[in-house]
Parts: structure tokens; sequence; C-alpha cells
């Protein structure tokens, strides 16, 4: 695999964050206010929002699952689930969103897809799918499209 930059301290506003994970502005300010979007950056009054990279992972996951059809308000659950994931384990590359038949969904960065129960055991729910979701690709598009932003003055014309 080639190597890209895993890690920026750039950060990027509302728009240019939507625009980096191809998510329509308009359509994320409403599932922010609609409470759809609950682990976007907070802010105040008269401030931005500052979108960090796995911010912006995560809202590229969002906007693929929206793509895919699911309602914002499971999907913003799916994606917030995710970075959470993405909190402790700040540089992962794919990780897996597994499903029981009851219960909560887990997230975790070493799963054997063969398996048939949760982690914990046999004695644990079944797991009815495992969705595995790669960001090292995306990761490094991101950290460019950062960078390429810094590098420009001005408003777009």
């Amino acid at each position: 695999m080639s190597e890209f930059p895993k890690t920026t301290k750039l950060t990027a506003t509302t728009k240019l964050a939507a625009r980096i994970a191809m998510v329509e502005p308009d359509r994320l300010n409403e599932a922010i206010a609609a409470g759809f979007y609950p682990c976007a950056p907070s802010t105040s009054a008269g401030r931005a929002r500052q979108f960090d990279l796995n911010d912006i992972i995560a809202l590229r996951i969002y906007g693929r699952l929206i793509d895919d059809g699911v309602v914002p308000r499971k999907a913003g659950h799916i994606a917030c689930g995710l970075r959470d994931f993405l909190q402790v384990h700040p540089d992962a590359d794919q990780c897996y969103h597994l499903q029981p038949s009851i219960g909560s969904s887990l997230w975790t960065h070493e799963f054997d897809t063969k398996n048939i129960h949760m982690p914990n055991g046999p004695s644990s729910p079944d797991i009815i799918s495992v969705r595995v979701w790669n960001f090292h690709y995306l990761r490094g598009r991101i950290v460019h499209e950062l960078n390429e932003a810094a590098n420009v003055v001005g408003d777009a014309d």
C-alpha cells in the first residue's frame, strides 16, 4: 500500500468539511439542527464549527450512508459511532461495525469475519451483519484536500 500522510493539525469549517466529505452543506446543517448528527464539532454564536481529520472521515461515512438511502437519523447514529471509535483509535485505517441479533452494535479494529458471535464469546448474541470501513486512502485524500485548501488565499469567486 502507498503511504499517505495520515495526520494533520489543519481543520475545516463546515462548508469545507462538507465539500471534502461530499455532503450537501445545507442538508448537513439541517441534520445537525434536528439532532440527527450529534457528533458535529461544537460551536458558539458567531463561531464556525471546526472539523478535524477524523470528524471529516465520519462525515464522509455519513454522506455515504445517506447516498445509500439510509435515513439521516440512522446515518448520523452510525457515523457518530464511528467518530467515537476514532476517538479511541485516531490512526485507524480500518474498522468493523458489528450488528448483533439483539442489543447494540459494536465497533472494533480487529475481527475475524468468520465469527458468528460477538467477541465476548459463544454465549454472546449472534452477529447478523458486519460492515468493514476502510479509511487508508480516504484519510490520505482528506489530508491532501485540507493542505490544498490551506494554500488558497481569499474566498472562492
